[in-house]
């Protein structure tokens, strides 16, 4: 579709969405005001003013990502040069007439044009995928590089043609100014030849009939031979051609209607050349208009903090925290904060709700909240974003129509009641399905007890065509059946019991009162006449209100504090992944940090406990530099230490391994076997574990919970490397600190796995590692005996371990 299209399908529709009074009553044409001082050029400026919805959801939803991404093309702060551009439609009208030239300042003005789209397709020319639907524009736009350079070549910025655009314009004029210097080097001799210097009045030269002269005193006339061109306002000089310089200006004139000729030639030249481009043209204004009309729609959002609603096929209507746009700008011009004074409702109308019934005091805001919806629903399919949250959803309705009612028609001599039934009856006959219905007072000017019984015709009429409707009313049978009935709900704009007035918030599922005297009273209106009036309506009805009133500000009450609460759980659920987060990294760094200190604490106490080892050794060997008294108190110190470590680990794999359940994956603390979890025994703190064949039944605090199970089948169970000799620990290759780590598990399992006996390889090298384990084992507990390896065992290279039975 090109810019031409996009223009005549949003502007000229065949069979509108709202008629030109709906458009009135609405107020849409002041919306379309405020956008017209927001485009720049004129014809963006027509656009504006014919702007109307569209009844195409194609239409309607590519005027609005227009919108969108032209918002968000301001909002990244790329300029687009529309502040000055001339009006160019009268020079391309002339274009198509065959013979036609354009004068050299309308070409001026054109090449001017051209500039500009040529920067406004450079400017979203690298931006295609961030605006999909501005560079379609764009694209229908040429460059116009030959055109635009001829005109450079010929015509200056001051819109004259240039010595340069041909070459005999160039010699004409060569010869015009040679011509012009001996006129005036010819004139400048009578201002100071004594015989004539006294008979001219000023020493000037002036063009008379495009004729260079001299001033004359008339009564000076015969000093002067020559044609006089006329006289001075006082009729005392005269202005002389002297026969000295008649020849030249008549050279000169023939080179000026030379000049004239020639200029013709080089514009009709450069016409001929924009004429073969005539299409082009058209496209390239066509779209920079178009481009301006969005440009002001996108002003126009921002001023709003509008958004764009979600438009659908469907005819429900869901507006939330939706404002007037009118209230916000005009507040805006108050200098006031828009969102700060305008005060937002939600609107639900659709499915099975067909009609809204809205009630509530005089000057509440009734009015305005029905008109809300009429005129948000047609500033979204016109294309314009709309002050609404975002997830806000509007149907794209087939018509919209609305009678507001506030007056009479004095032209038509015709009270307010009839004016009014004639507009209904024009509504109703042009509501159908998909129709929105907006109705401020209905049935009002006449008997109540008859406008009531109207007011619910009208509506149950209007639901049975498919139409969706909302009206306003102080009927209190109007807002009773609305109350019956499943495709109808009631709205009341709240009123403060305690200032009284009106908030102008909007309660849906109510009921509202008029709450005239109330209002009355806050006016200043005559106490004894409210007095009489409350006496007139009676206790009854007015305990009654009264009852209304306080069931509805508790209501009210609620509500808000059930939206307050619906907003705060919003609040958390949202930052709910990220708290989640923050609260899984802490622990897993929390984890990290403990464990990290608990490894360094079993270092330090193992090192202890060699030290202690070392100096008992020592002190057996007769070597006296301590007492045996004191490395017993040091053992049994660094033993206290281990206990606690070990029960603080425990107390904190219980609080884990408690959530244990059948299937789940378990590692042996002391040990690297991993099995499955077959039973939890909660009462006795144990758990039974399947792991290589055999089925272990442990203490909580022996085992640890792991994420995952074993990715291969070989890997479950306990670790075996088992030879004729029993099982073998390879300690060949590690570091001291590491090999006793690795020999304490290996002993463990070879426990649990009812072994006799292990084999322990840990290579002859220096014999440091083999005098480290061998006093390992000689304090461990579950050690009975150990003895260098035998022939054919690994001699000296390993150390075969006997266990406890």
């Amino acid at each position: 579709m090109n810019p031409e299209e996009h223009i005549t399908d949003q502007t000229t529709l065949k069979h509108p969405v709202a008629d030109e009074e709906t458009v009135s009553e609405l107020e849409f044409g002041k919306i379309l005001e405020f956008i017209h001082l927001l485009a720049y050029t004129d014809h963006g400026k027509e656009l504006v003013s014919a702007l109307r919805p569209t009844p195409d959801l194609d239409q309607a939803s590519l005027h609005q990502a227009q919108s969108v991404q032209m918002r968000a093309l301001l909002d990244y702060g790329v300029g687009l040069p529309f502040t000055e551009i001339s009006d160019i439609r009268p020079q391309l009208s002339r274009l198509a007439t065959e013979g036609s030239f354009l004068k050299a300042k309308e070409f001026q003005e054109l090449a001017g044009v051209l500039s500009t789209a040529g920067a406004v397709r450079r400017a979203l020319g690298k931006s295609e995928k961030l605006y999909p639907d501005l560079c379609t524009i764009t694209a229908s736009m040429s460059d116009h590089k030959t055109l635009t350079g001829a005109v450079a070549k010929a015509i200056d910025e001051a819109g004259e043609v240039k010595d340069s655009a041909s070459s005999a314009l160039k010699e004409i004029r060569r010869d015009q100014r040679r011509f012009r210097s001996e006129i005036y080097n010819r004139l400048a001799n009578f201002f100071t030849d004594k015989r004539t210097a006294d008979a001219i009045g000023e020493d000037t030269v002036v063009m008379r009939n495009e004729r260079f002269c001299i001033p004359v005193r008339v009564d000076s006339l015969s000093a002067v031979k020559g044609i006089i061109h006329g006289r001075s306002g006082s009729g005392s000089t005269a202005f002389v051609e002297p026969m000295a310089v008649v020849e030249l200006n008549n050279r000169l004139a023939e080179l000026s209607s030379a000049e004239e000729a020639e200029i013709r030639k080089i514009l009709i030249a450069l016409s001929d050349k924009a004429r073969g481009e005539l299409g082009e043209l058209q496209a390239t204004e066509r779209g920079l208009v178009e481009l301006d009309f969005i440009r002001a729609r996108a002003r126009l959002a921002r001023r709003l903090g509008a958004n764009p609603p979600q438009l659908s096929a469907g005819t429900a209507v869901e507006l939330y925290k939706a404002r007037h746009p009118l209230l916000m700008l005009y507040a805006a011009e108050r200098g006031e904060e828009p969102t700060e004074v305008v005060v937002p409702s939600d609107f639900f109308l659709g499915g099975k709700v067909q009609a809204v019934v809205i009630s509530g005091p005089n000057a509440g805001g009734k009015t305005v909240a029905v008109k809300t919806v009429g005129i948000l629903a047609m500033m979204a399919q016109a294309g314009l974003e709309i002050p609404a949250s975002a997830d806000s959803r509007l149907p794209v309705f087939a018509g919209i129509y609305a009678e507001i009612g506030e007056g009479q028609s004095v032209e038509e001599n015709l009270s307010t009641f009839s004016a009014h039934l004639l507009r209904l009856g024009e509504v109703i006959s042009s509501a159908k399905k998909k129709s929105l219905v907006i109705l401020d007072e209905l049935g009002v000017g006449t008997d109540p007890a008859y406008g009531s019984a109207l007011a619910i015709a009208v509506i149950d009429h209007l639901c049975g065509t498919g139409a969706l409707t909302l009206a306003t009313t102080h009927y209190d049978q109007l807002k009773c059946y609305a109350f019956t009935r499943e495709n109808m709900v009631n709205a009341a704009v709240e009123f403060s019991e305690e200032s009284g007035t009106p908030t102008y918030h909007l309660i849906w599922n109510s009921y509202g009162s008029s709450h005239s005297l109330e209002i009355a009273e806050s006016l200043g209106f005559p106490p004894k006449l409210i007095r009489s009036a409350r006496a007139i309506v009676g206790e009854e009805r007015e305990s009654l209100e009264k009852a209304i009133a306080a069931a509805e500000a508790e209501r009210a009450k609620l509500s808000r504090e059930r939206t307050k609460i619906a907003d705060d759980k919003a609040f958390w659920e949202s930052r709910r992944p990220e708290l989640e987060k923050k609260l899984s990294d802490w622990d897993k760094e929390r984890k990290k940090l403990i464990a990290e200190a608990r490894r360094e604490g079993k270092e330090f106490i193992y090192q202890a406990k060699e030290e202690a080892r070392r100096l008992l050794k020592e002190l057996r060997e007769g070597k006296e530099t301590v007492s045996e008294k004191e490395v017993v108190a040091k053992l049994e110190e660094i033993s206290r230490l281990e206990e606690r470590v070990s029960a603080e680990e425990d107390e904190e794999m219980l609080e884990e391994v408690a959530t244990l359940s059948e299937g789940d994956w378990v590692r042996l603390k002391e040990g690297s076997s991993i099995g499955r979890v077959e039973e939890v025994d909660a009462k006795r703190g144990q758990v039974s574990v399947a792991m290589g064949g055999l089925t272990l039944r442990v203490p909580f605090s022996k085992v640890e919970p792991v994420e995952t199970p074993p990715d291969r089948e070989g890997s479950v169970g306990i670790d075996r490397d088992v030879e004729e000799g029993g099982s073998r620990v390879m300690l060949v290759g590690m570091r001291v600190e590491e090999a006793l780590g690795e020999l304490d598990r290996r002993l463990d399992e070879a426990m649990v796995m009812g072994l006799s006996s292990i084999v322990v390889v840990h290579g002859f090298g220096t014999g440091r590692l083999r005098n480290a384990v061998r006093e390992f084992l000689r304090h461990h507990s579950q050690v009975e005996d150990f003895r260098s390896g035998g022939e054919g065992e690994g001699g000296g290279g390993v150390t075969v371990v006997e266990l406890k039975g």
